[in-house]
């Protein structure tokens, strides 16, 4: 099952044609199986991702910084070993989400994938509150929380519909749009794989229709190719019945 989610989401992210995002792959990604349950600390600290900027200008980043450093002092980088998985909050999520990742690819594309989650993150603190109230009374609830801090991921992927759709088009509109579905649409894969939620998110249309055209664009030069070769030969034969 690893193999199988990182896999899927190197092929989904080799089909960008940014250049920008080109170098981010990492040969880590043919790292010996053994080695997948290992932390992350032989390759990056995952603490240094965040800097004093990000963290004293955005209090998103700061509370998953501060995830990250009580669960990295407690050693608690791998959700295949807590027990009691009921019990992890959106933010923990987010953190063994980066944990995993970084197990594969640079510092650089973890970052970005830090800045994706960090932007879900703030939808779901919009959103969350009003989408539990859906399921269960909020009478005993402390709302006035950020959701992600005290809340577990359990509904979070049915909010992934409206980040890909709405939010990333208006509030990230410089960003790659097909990125970042393909990185919110892996996290929650790895959500619904290690049982920290039941809901299993398809991909949306936008991950389809683009690599539609990219089968499109690579069918239609293998025509013209194909035609430009009927016409050499066609001009050979027309060639050779003018030398008779």
């Amino acid at each position: 099952m690893k193999f199988l989610m990182i896999y899927q989401f190197f092929d989904l992210l080799r089909n960008i044609q940014d250049e920008k995002y080109k170098n981010l792959f990492d040969s880590k990604e043919n790292k010996n199986k053994n080695n997948l349950d290992k932390g992350s600390d032989d390759l990056y600290n995952i603490t240094d991702l965040f800097n004093n900027e990000m963290v004293n200008k955005s209090t998103g980043y700061k509370k998953l910084y501060e995830c990250c450093l009580d669960m990295s002092n407690k050693g608690i980088k791998n959700v295949e070993k807590i027990e009691k998985k009921e019990l992890i909050t959106c933010d923990q999520a987010f953190i063994l989400y980066l944990f995993y990742i970084s197990k594969f690819i640079k510092k650089e594309f973890c970052q970005i994938n830090l800045m994706i989650l960090k932007h879900f993150r703030d939808l779901i603190n919009i959103l969350g509150w009003n989408l539990l109230s859906e399921y269960k009374s909020l009478d005993d609830e402390d709302t006035t929380k950020d959701f992600c801090s005290i809340k577990e991921p359990l509904k979070i992927p049915l909010i992934a519909g409206d980040f890909c759709n709405s939010y990333m088009k208006e509030v990230m509109k410089e960003f790659d749009i097909y990125f970042g579905v393909v990185i919110i649409s892996h996290f929650n894969f790895w959500l619904y794989a290690n049982d920290l939620t039941f809901i299993k998110l398809n991909l949306p249309n936008i991950i389809n229709d683009k690599e539609n055209k990219i089968k499109d664009k690579i069918e239609n030069k293998k025509n013209c190719i194909d035609n430009e070769n009927k016409k050499t030969e066609i001009k050979n034969k027309d060639d050779m019945i003018n030398i008779e």
